[in-house]
């Protein structure tokens, strides 16, 4: 069951930095760290992602065997959950990021420390537009700036992660056909 067990802290420098740690001490898989926020939350190519206090999801996940472009399937997943929960038109904007209208609503970064694969996730949830710094407030929206409302991420994350275990087991456990049949849902996300 992905989220147990469960690492929560009130600020960590990155999600991702702790659950690399825990891997390399044996964490099994599916092992979750949540964060309340993240100093140096970071995206692809070093990129920081802005992860302040009480205003999103900030969360890295242990896996323990690869299951193709993860980063790419949990968008996926991540997209998927907030479709369904949320209603808002959520896109993959591939490789890694989550899209409402073109602008930035979720990312993923995945890092692999020996036989672990570390997937780091951001949803922005509460944030309005003056909390992001200046430089985001056009290319970054949270569900609160798509819906007007308020949202629980105990809530949304308990969806997220069913969404990426039902990914993760579906690739682990499918044939070619399956792939296909994923790979050519991340054009669009149903």
């Amino acid at each position: 069951m992905f989220g147990v067990p469960l690492y929560k802290y009130r600020t960590v420098t990155s999600t991702n930095d702790v659950a690399l740690r825990l891997a390399r001490e044996g964490a099994p898989e599916g092992t979750l760290v949540l964060a309340d926020e993240q100093t140096e939350g970071r995206g692809r190519w070093g990129r920081s992602w802005h992860s302040p206090e009480g205003k999103g999801i900030w969360a890295s996940l242990i896996l323990r065997s690869e299951g193709g472009d993860l980063s790419s399937w949990t968008a996926l997943a991540i997209a998927r959950a907030l479709r369904e929960v949320a209603g808002v038109e959520a896109e993959v904007k591939f490789p890694n990021d989550v899209v409402v209208g073109g602008r930035k609503l979720a990312g993923v970064l995945v890092e692999r420390s020996g036989g672990a694969y570390i997937v780091g996730f951001g949803v922005n949830l509460l944030q309005r537009k003056e909390d992001f710094p200046p430089e985001l407030r056009e290319v970054a929206t949270s569900l609160y700036l798509e819906t007007g409302k308020d949202w629980d991420a105990g809530d949304l994350l308990q969806e997220i992660l069913e969404r990426i275990e039902e990914v993760y087991r579906r690739l682990r456990g499918s044939s070619r056909g399956g792939h296909r049949e994923l790979r050519s849902s991340l054009r669009g996300v149903p």
